[in-house]
């Protein structure tokens, strides 16, 4: 569920990975990368950036 409104926040947001992880409730951005991969399969800030550029395209 966290990480569901972290990828929400990525992409809606201009906030940095960190800032959003302290967000959605992990203390420590480290591990809430580690997190986010094992969900995603895509970094955070990679997430972030690919829907921001395929958002820029259309």
């Amino acid at each position: 569920m966290r990480l569901q409104r972290a990828a929400q926040l990525l992409v809606r947001s201009q906030l940095s990975v960190s800032e959003v992880a302290y967000k959605v409730g992990y203390n420590n951005a480290k591990y809430f990368a580690k997190q986010f991969k094992a969900e995603f399969e895509v970094l955070p800030s990679e997430y972030a950036g690919k829907t921001q550029s395929l958002a820029s395209d259309s």
